[in-house]
């Protein structure tokens, strides 16, 4: 074997052998109920994609600490790719238009899946890019293969299909992670919370200018979120309102930001006047509206719905249900206390996890399991939320964000309303706008040399449709096409961009309209 093969193969084994003993440290941590040791927390960053995703889901309880100051610390500098690199996925991923971007920074953010540059347009706007790292979809591919043997420990302990339901969230979640026109999707959805609340600042995108591996945004700038630890309650206060406002305006929505690291979050103060600003829709999660009404149901403090049906629609196991049904309502008073408390709620005094046992008894760990894999988002969002007013040392009203909100999404009428619909999941399809064409167009020196309109459920069957010598370069570029056709599907394959592809004078472009 060639010198180079025999390097590349080292550095797969290593990379996998790093990440089997920093998995099981971390998964032997959470067994435990302990923190992930800054240790494990240094191997996990210094490897870009799934370890550095996974140590995020993990450590949901160090999500306002030291820990998290030193993930912050090691993200900012954990091996940017080269500016010149940048560069010509830039132009790769953008042709001509790359060269409306005049200016990136030297130095760059580097997260999980890709890294930002500050950067100005030739226009003087300044804005922010966001570039994948090359290779990264198979690199993550690779590695969720590995998750399943760093989890053994825990299968003892959760059940290996349980675990097998986690893995494969996580997946589906990289999935349309790792295409960054899923992110502009959202992006271009959220801008309807800040048209109805002005204290959620949300990045612009510039659409002409993002790609699968590419988005740029105009730039908003703030202090980190965890400066906030610093501020007077009562300055501090309205950032805990507003972050918890951004998850209830997602569940009204039907699509909520998942990925509360506080990496992802600054601090605005034009004008004297406290905002959240909120980065990264790359992690989102879509509920439909079963679920959305059952988790607004069991907010309201006097909802008088049946509890058995609403845990259904989030969908518990009914077995597990039915062993419970009598302790249902109870339990719920004990998860969604916050919100049916009237005035400022003291979290010191919510001992979630003692009523529970107290509630539930033997069945405890049954009810745990009984729920769907896709509530980690949402556990993820409360646990962020909760480590946050601790750390900032401040309570404030839940239910009064709560109604806020309703009230808001009530006055604002269709605008949300369609908002809401089209972005719901498989329940909504009746509402969702249905795309009526599959549509195939290459142009050739700006002149259309090829153009198809197909049934839109051919969708599904994308990679059958492109010429094997097209998907090769679409393979080399590291596009994703079985998660393109997985987010399309997840939408009902609603209109909007799937992917496009400049090859030399060529460019290919696929979209449902």
């Amino acid at each position: 074997m060639p010198a180079k093969g025999l390097g590349s193969l080292a550095s797969s084994f290593a990379r996998s052998a790093s990440i089997l003993r920093a998995g099981a440290g971390s998964l032997f941590a959470m067994l435990n109920g302990k923190p992930v040791a800054l240790s494990v927390i240094d191997r996990m960053t210094a490897l870009h994609g799934l370890p550095q995703k996974v140590l995020q889901y993990l450590d949901l309880h160090s999500a306002a600490n030291d820990r998290s100051a030193h993930l912050d610390r090691n993200f900012i500098s954990a091996n940017p790719i080269a500016l010149s690199e940048v560069r010509k996925i830039l132009q790769r991923e953008l042709g001509p238009k790359a060269a409306d971007i005049e200016w990136l920074s030297e130095g760059a953010m580097t997260a999980s899946i890709g890294q930002v540059h500050m950067a100005r347009l030739r226009n003087g706007e300044a804005v922010v890019v966001k570039v994948q790292y090359p290779h990264i979809g198979r690199l993550l591919k690779s590695d969720l293969s590995l998750v399943g043997l760093a989890s053994l420990p825990a299968a003892a302990r959760f059940g290996r299909s349980k675990l097998d339901q986690y893995r494969q969230e996580i997946k589906s979640s990289l999935e349309l992670e790792i295409n960054y026109r899923n992110e502009l999707r959202a992006l271009q959805l959220f801008q309807s919370v800040s048209s109805v609340d002005s204290s959620i600042r949300i990045p612009v995108p510039l659409a002409d200018l993002c790609s699968n591996q590419v988005l740029v945004m105009r730039r908003l700038s703030g202090m980190p979120l965890l400066d906030c630890a610093a501020l007077e309650p009562e300055k501090a206060r309205p950032i805990l309102e507003q972050m918890l406002r951004l998850f209830l305006h997602g569940i009204h929505l039907g699509e909520f930001h998942a990925d509360p690291h506080p990496g992802n979050f600054a601090i605005s103060t034009d004008n004297e006047k406290v905002s959240l600003v909120a980065y990264d829709f790359g992690c989102t999660k879509q509920i439909s509206v079963s679920e959305r009404d059952a988790l607004l149901s069991l907010m309201e403090p006097r909802s008088n719905k049946d509890h058995f049906e609403l845990y259904a629609q989030l969908g518990f196991e009914q077995h597990t249900l039915q062993l419970i049904q009598d302790k249902l309502p109870n339990l719920s008073r004990a998860l969604f206390a916050p919100f049916h408390f009237s005035g400022t709620f003291p979290l010191a005094g919510w001992r979630l996890a003692e009523q529970a046992e107290q509630i539930l008894g033997e069945h405890r760990i049954a009810f745990r399991l009984a729920g769907p894999a896709g509530l980690i988002h949402i556990i993820r969002v409360f646990s962020a939320l909760r480590a946050y007013a601790k750390a900032f040392g401040v309570d404030f009203d839940w239910n009064a964000q709560l109604m806020e909100v309703r009230s808001m999404h009530r006055l604002e009428g269709s605008s949300i309303k369609n908002s809401c619909n089209q972005s719901a999941g498989s329940e909504t399809s009746a509402e969702v706008i249905k795309s009526t064409a599959l549509c195939v167009r290459v142009d050739e020196n700006g002149a259309t040399k090829v153009q198809l309109t197909l049934k839109p459920e051919l969708t599904e069957l994308l990679k059958d449709l492109i010429p094997p010598e097209v998907l090769q370069t679409i393979y080399a570029r590291n596009i994703d096409l079985d998660g393109i056709v997985a987010a399309s599907r997840l939408r009902g394959h609603a209109p909007g961009e799937l992917f496009s592809l400049q090859q030399d004078c060529k460019c290919y472009r696929v979209w449902l309209e």
